[in-house]
Formats: structure tokens, C-alpha cells, sequence
């Protein structure tokens, strides 16, 4: 039993790609461990007030983050490259209908068929949304 144990789990690492990308948890390793379990360590909490960032629990495991808001919130956009963060659909107003119908135009956006859409508040990356690129709303995400 033991041995087939061993056989497994050495298969699942040969079936990992090279390149994968590495999990929050590695991620949070390679930050100088930003995260000790699901708390930030006293330095990245500190980091993170000092930068005006405020910490909040997100996620189905309710880690600790670091929030912090964007300059340009709210700020009407066709597309994130306009963004700090992300051109998100308004949530106060409705995406258009399957035939393609314009919710807002941007009278200096390039066509005056683009869906308009806001710059995210904050770099809380927790939640559905719907993000606007090239004047088009791409899928909407839920990311718990």
C-alpha cells in the first residue's frame, strides 16, 4: 500500500507542467511569506497600511489581504489598459442585450459602439464581476 502511495504521488508531480503557475500559497513564499496560514505577517500588514491599503478576509478560506484602492475609481472606461486595475462592467447598469446593443458610449471612444464600463475600485480580486476589454464585455467571473 504504501508503495503505491509513493508510486502516485510521484506521478502527479511528473504530470505538473514546468511552467506552472505556482499557487497563492507559493506565491505568498516568494513575496518574502507575506502569509503565515491564512494571516499576513506583521510586516506585510504593516507594508501593506503604510502603502494605504487596508486588510480585509476574502475567499472561501477567509485569508488575510492587503486591499488597496486605485486612484482612478469609478473612472468611465472601454477597455483596463485605461484602468489602474480593471474596466469593469457598472454593476448599476446592465450589459447589453445579445444583440449587441450599447449600454453607454464614450463620446472620444474610438466607436461609438463600445460598451462603457468603470475602473475597479481597489485591487480586491474576490467576487463576480464582468471586465470590459476593447469596448466588449468579456465573461463574467466569480473568483471566491
Amino acid at each position: 500500500m504504501r508503495t503505491l502511495l509513493i508510486a502516485m504521488a510521484l506521478m502527479m508531480t511528473a504530470c505538473s507542467a514546468p511552467g506552472a503557475a505556482p499557487s497563492a500559497a507559493d506565491a505568498a513564499a516568494d513575496a518574502g511569506g507575506a502569509l503565515v496560514g491564512r494571516e499576513l505577517t506583521p510586516a506585510a500588514r504593516s507594508a501593506c497600511m503604510r502603502g494605504g491599503g487596508r486588510i480585509e478576509r476574502g475567499g472561501m478560506v477567509g485569508a488575510q489581504q492587503c486591499v488597496t484602492p486605485y486612484a482612478d475609481a469609478g473612472k468611465r472606461c472601454t477597455d483596463g489598459d485605461q484602468c489602474l486595475g480593471d474596466c469593469r462592467a457598472d454593476s448599476s447598469s446592465p450589459l447589453p442585450p445579445a444583440s449587441g446593443e450599447p449600454t453607454g458610449v464614450l463620446p472620444d471612444s474610438p466607436s461609438h459602439d463600445a460598451t462603457v464600463g468603470v475602473c475597479q475600485a481597489d485591487s480586491d480580486g474576490f467576487g463576480c464581476f464582468t471586465n470590459i476589454e476593447d469596448g466588449r464585455a468579456e465573461a463574467t467571473l466569480c473568483i471566491d
